[in-house]
């Protein structure tokens, strides 16, 4: 009982502080204290009786252990005796064992996963604090970096946060104390959104908001919801808009078509994919084609296109496949539970994996646990009830 409590410790301090996974402040060398405190939960996690596989969540951790070996069958194939590429590699396979392994723990758990989701979200929130008092941050091409985060990902999390505290006002599934705290983070969560200049997190968050409030049931009082939702969704869009950064990038977008060269680096490497549809470049084989184009790796800002480049069709069906199965148990919460966000957080993602990255990103990864613990548990109920 001792070691699940240090467990769970672990697992609020990981949650918490993922968000600022890529900050080495403390000059760890790479190493910064969100992925020490991951490192230290997996070994605590396989002390307790750890079991990778189980009846419950063995249709979500197969098709990423298959996943994993075909990207590594890729690799091998396309093996040029490099190492240079090994680094990316490593974070797939991480992203892929925190998720097998954190899900193993807490998939029976709701009140340990509530509280993960929940500390993750606080850490997002306290990302809206520092904002809010200029601390850590500083601006390139006048887009918001806060401890070196890019201004992609800072929009993202806060569009995650957003839609995490519109749940606690208008579903049931969320329990926190004092609610109406939570209202005024709002305000530095939608600067940091418009600060960020990300076009696909403005209109992430927009389809998100319209999802939220136009699919939620139809009972006489969500009625009133809808025209709130309307009313709040007009003046969040005229209140980012009235950021210079935000409204000038849209433009160029809308005006010029500009995609801040990503449509350039997918059509430098897609006749290279296309060469090798089946299996993919491997991830060596990628590194080595975005090196000819800009001497180092960089990522295709494109998660389909990326799988693709990695795996080819094979790690591009599998991955998604995963991911019909996430889309397939969000469907199933809305329809038994009237519980929208997890469909609000797999859509929004989708869109990032679009123009974005996220393959790796460990939050995403989160999100998907939780998603999964929330659907094992309500058909847990459901079949308890139909016992009694």
């Amino acid at each position: 009982m001792k070691l699940k409590k240090i467990i769970n410790a672990f697992l609020y301090i990981y949650a918490f502080t993922v968000v600022f996974e890529n900050y080495d402040g403390l000059s760890l060398g790479g190493n910064s204290i969100p992925k020490l405190f991951g490192f230290f939960l997996i070994v605590l996690i396989l002390a307790d009786k750890f079991q990778i596989y189980n009846r419950k969540t063995k249709k979500f951790v197969i098709p990423t252990l298959y996943f994993l070996a075909s990207i590594t069958i890729s690799c091998l194939i396309n093996y040029n005796y490099s190492m240079e590429w090994l680094w990316r590699y490593n974070t797939i396979l991480s992203s892929i064992l925190i998720f097998i392994i954190y899900l193993s723990y807490v998939y029976d758990k709701k009140e340990v996963l509530d509280n993960m989701f929940f500390s993750f979200n606080m850490g997002i929130m306290l990302m809206g604090l520092l904002y809010l008092f200029n601390i850590g941050i500083t601006y390139v091409d006048n887009r918001i970096e806060i401890f070196g985060e890019n201004p992609n990902t800072i929009g993202i999390f806060s569009v995650f946060c957003v839609t995490y505290i519109l749940s606690i006002f208008f579903e049931k599934k969320i329990i926190v104390k004092y609610k109406l705290l939570y209202l005024f983070i709002l305000i530095p969560l939608f600067n940091m959104i418009a600060n960020s200049g990300s076009r696909t997190t403005f209109v992430g968050l927009v389809i998100s908001l319209v999802i939220f409030f136009v699919f939620k049931n139809n009972t006489k009082s969500n009625f009133w919801i809808k025209i709130f939702g309307v009313i709040a969704i007009y003046l969040i869009i005229q209140y980012l808009l009235t950021f210079d950064v935000m409204s000038k990038r849209l433009e160029l977008a809308v005006d010029k078509g500009d995609l801040s060269g990503r449509d350039t680096i997918w059509e430098d490497i897609l006749p290279y994919i296309l060469d090798k549809p089946i299996f993919g470049l491997g991830v060596d084989g990628y590194f080595d084609v975005i090196s000819i184009f800009f001497g180092k790796f960089y990522s295709p800002h494109n998660v389909f296109i990326e799988i693709l480049a990695y795996g080819g069709l094979v790690s591009f069906t599998i991955f998604f496949f995963f991911y019909y199965r996430l889309i397939k148990i969000s469907i199933y919460l809305k329809s038994k539970d009237d519980y929208i966000l997890p469909i609000v957080l797999l859509q929004f993602i989708l869109q990032i994996f679009s123009a974005g990255q996220g393959l790796t990103s460990k939050p995403f990864w989160m999100i998907y646990i939780y998603i999964i613990g929330s659907y094992i548990y309500s058909k847990a109920m459901k079949r308890n009830i139909a016992l009694n």
